[in-house]
């Protein structure tokens, strides 16, 4: 009996110590989740801080110009004004413990790294004022909840002055955050121990604008470092840049990247990004650097210009269907001049500088309209033309199926090869019986012809609604059509020809055997 009581007591004592456990765990978490409060500033002085003088205002105070700013009862010290709107009930240690009706006044200075227009955002409550070289630049004075107002003022490279004012009414709650957005930036709290602005770096700035962009992943590499394919990624991660272009003309490089580091050699960079082209063929990329440079497309290198090397110039060519296509350049720069610029080259169209987004293509000059007629069908018993033979099927193609349905239905397609013997555009494609049967494949929707399947180099060229627009730039390329078989073609009950439409107006017609 007694060896029972005697753990009972231990149980209730194990469970008393979980109890208190659990008790302790549910209070120390959320406060660590809270994190520590943001704070007007602190005593200890800070180098590179705004300076901040408190003032105790009578009750009843309504706004900042009604105050005398004589006789501060402290001084505290900041990087930034950022206190989300929250209960206030500590005061000021050290200094004083009134948690309301109390003023404010910061002072200190930042840099500007380049001219321009710039927006700074104040949220307060109660209220509070933003000065710029004793300019007025936002007013969001008086006694209210928080709120936020705005202003811009045009700025010059170099140092200013700032100062902010700002008191609190009745307690409990207040607020008081300052952002800043520079030129062509996005809102970031104010800090005044960092520079302001992008800085114009060349390779791109740490601001994200929006739009298309090619966001850059900036490593540090170890002297030695040379940039090769396959390279997974570089060495320690430096921060992000971002651009819109990469047109770096050769010259030397000393500034470093404003925000991250200032770093000017031995260093990658990865550029990643989307881009999207409206009609299929054949592109070549060009890029210039100084060091190395290699250029993927969706996953596939097509420039390598890696290595250690003055300023030069590589191409490479990809085929690339209508839509959109990813795109990854690889920058390494050891010491010395540095150079990036990349280029594209549409089909049978000049160069062009790269841009992420959508490519927009220049016009093609319109060709003349060929008169109707025989003089503009080329058969294949003509010296030039191309050919067109029905190949056996192997395993199951099945990209299309009966009327215009462009998908498979089960069954492998009939397959038909042409060739075209010089190099065109293409702008329609069509199979035909011609012994009486009303059989029709093409690429021309809403015509009731049944879809046509059209492959070159082992890549579909049909946009969604199954037309084509393709260019080739070789003396021979072969087009693989794929079509729904009715029975006839396997078993050869009948006659086809084949007719590829041109961008010069031109119809090669070829029959098939």
């Amino acid at each position: 009996m007694k060896r029972t009581k005697s753990k009972h007591n231990l149980y209730l004592r194990v469970l008393q110590g979980m109890v208190i456990g659990l008790m302790i765990f549910a209070l120390a978490v959320p406060a660590a989740w809270a994190g520590k409060k943001r704070t007007f500033g602190v005593k200890r002085v800070l180098s590179n801080a705004l300076k901040g003088e408190i003032f105790l205002l009578p009750k009843g105070t309504q706004r900042l110009r009604s105050i005398r700013w004589v006789n501060p009862v402290g001084t505290i010290y900041t990087e930034e004004l950022d206190i989300p709107k929250r209960d206030f009930r500590e005061g000021f240690p050290g200094i004083t413990d009134r948690f309301e009706w109390f003023a404010i006044r910061y002072t200190g200075s930042f840099h500007v790294m380049e001219d321009g227009k710039y927006r700074f955002q104040l949220r307060s409550d109660d209220g509070s004022r933003l000065y710029i070289d004793n300019r007025l630049v936002v007013d969001n004075d008086g006694a209210h909840p928080a709120r936020t107002k705005s202003g811009r003022i045009r700025l010059s490279e170099g140092n200013h002055n700032i100062r902010v004012e700002y008191f609190q009414g009745p307690r409990f709650s207040v607020a008081l955050q300052l952002w800043i957005l520079p030129p062509g930036g996005r809102a970031l709290i104010f800090r005044v121990d960092k520079p302001v602005g992008r800085g114009n770096c060349i390779f791109g700035n740490a601001w994200e604008s929006g739009g298309n962009v090619l966001t850059g992943t900036l490593y540090k590499v170890p002297q030695g470092f040379t940039l090769r394919p396959g390279h997974s990624r570089g060495g320690v991660i430096l921060g992000t840049i971002y651009t819109n272009k990469l047109d770096i003309h050769p010259g030397y490089f000393d500034k470093g990247f404003p925000f991250i580091t200032d770093r000017y050699n031995w260093f990658m960079i990865r550029y990643t990004g989307r881009f999207s082209v409206p009609e299929a063929g054949d592109y070549t990329f060009s890029v210039r650097a100084d060091d190395g440079a290699i250029v993927y497309v969706d996953g596939q290198m097509v420039v390598d210009d890696g290595g250690m090397h003055a300023p030069r110039t590589r191409s490479g060519r990809t085929r690339l269907y209508s839509g959109s296509h990813d795109i990854r350049v690889d920058y390494f720069q050891a010491t010395g001049r540095v150079a990036l610029q990349l280029s594209i080259t549409p089909p049978k169209r000049e160069r062009m500088p790269f841009v992420p987004g959508t490519l927009v293509l220049p016009a093609l000059p319109t060709p003349p309209t060929p008169a109707p007629g025989p003089s503009n069908i080329v058969s294949n018993q003509t010296a030039g033309s191309g050919t067109a033979i029905l190949k056996e099927k192997q395993g199951l193609v099945d990209f299309v199926s009966q009327g215009e349905a462009f998908r498979g239905d089960g069954f492998p397609d009939s397959h038909i090869e042409v060739e075209i013997p010089f190099p065109a555009t293409i702008l329609w494609v069509s199979v035909e019986n011609t012994d009486g049967m009303a059989s029709r494949w093409d690429t021309i929707a809403g015509n009731n012809g049944w879809a046509l399947a059209v492959v070159m180099d082992g890549l579909r060229q049909n946009h969604p609604d199954g037309s084509v627009n393709f260019s080739t730039m070789r003396p021979h390329s072969y087009l693989e059509l794929y079509m729904q078989d009715n029975g006839s073609i396997s078993a050869g009950l009948t006659q086809y020809k084949v007719s590829v439409g041109l961008g010069d107006g031109t119809v090669i017609t070829a029959p098939v055997r």
